[in-house]
């Protein structure tokens, strides 16, 4: 099982990146109502206990009558599959590939705050695959993603997502050769110059920032000499306009939203899509 939450949701997020935790959600789908002498056998490690009070506590698991089961809804592969069947489905995939990618980002730019302001948790079957966001910014400038399936390596606003969630993937060990534990706020003053200057038609200073904006086919080098932006830039302004901003939504909507979007990146953009926001 996988959890989806809030990033801002410390505390479950950290409860869900335990070892165990795959598997003890896992079982609790399998078996209904079990009762805690089950538990404690298929799960004989030191501090299980504490464990799984902790996640009683963030109701992740429901503690009822002296048995327990998964707290939250659990949406499945054979859902999604018919949820993307439908004709309203279908025919929004369909008008994604008549989008530029300034399109596309705008479009995934207000799904990702619709996505972010605030949703109901809830538990993904292992072999659902949902669409991620990632993003890094400073107060003039933001570099977000959308991606789904496995990490791809030029996705740059995933790899400061998962230096803040303290994970190291493989997929990104020459980012971090690179860049190491740069500071986010610094490197964003860095990209923001860069992306001027190239914008303006002026050639950069090389530096292991625009090295890093080209290993991630972000900006391309011409033959000339000269340096052309390869994602779309878009405008604060623009995007508020698209951007219908609602109360917390429900698990089952933010789920079907998801699961649109992700294969609306699988069929437009390869899995991976990746935009600028000009704030200032």
């Amino acid at each position: 099982m996988k959890l989806v939450c809030d990033v801002s949701d410390s505390k479950r997020n950290s409860l869900a990146q335990q070892p165990i935790f795959g598997r003890l959600t896992d079982f609790l789908y399998r078996n209904q109502q079990v009762i805690l002498r089950e538990l404690v056998k298929e799960f004989p490690q030191a501090g299980f206990a504490k464990y799984l009070e902790s996640c009683i506590e963030a109701g992740l698991i429901l503690r009822k009558d002296r048995r327990y089961q998964l707290a939250l809804p659990v949406f499945s592969g054979k859902e999604q599959a018919t949820l993307l069947s439908t004709e309203a489905a279908q025919a929004f995939l369909q008008s994604g590939k008549t989008k530029n990618a300034a399109e596309l980002s705008l479009l995934f730019e207000a799904a990702r705050r619709r996505a972010t302001r605030g949703f109901d948790p809830y538990y993904l079957e292992a072999d659902v695959e949902l669409l991620r966001f990632a993003h890094v910014e400073d107060e003039a400038l933001i570099l977000a993603s959308a991606s789904v399936g496995d990490l791809q390596v030029e996705d740059l606003a995933g790899y400061f997502a998962a230096n803040r969630r303290v994970v190291e993937p493989s997929v990104f060990a020459k980012m971090r050769r690179l860049l190491g534990d740069v500071d986010e706020d610094y490197f964003m003053q860095q990209i923001g110059w860069i992306v001027s200057r190239i914008t303006r038609g002026k050639v950069p200073r090389q530096t292991i920032f625009l090295e890093t904006l080209l290993s991630t086919g972000i900006v391309a080098k011409t033959a000339e000499g000269l340096f052309t932006m390869e994602i779309p830039c878009l405008v604060k302004g623009d995007v508020t306009g698209q951007s219908t901003l609602s109360d917390k939504t429900t698990a089952k909507s933010h789920f079907e939203e998801m699961s649109l979007y992700s294969e609306l990146c699988k069929d437009c953009c390869g899995g991976l899509q990746q935009w600028f926001v000009k704030i200032k």
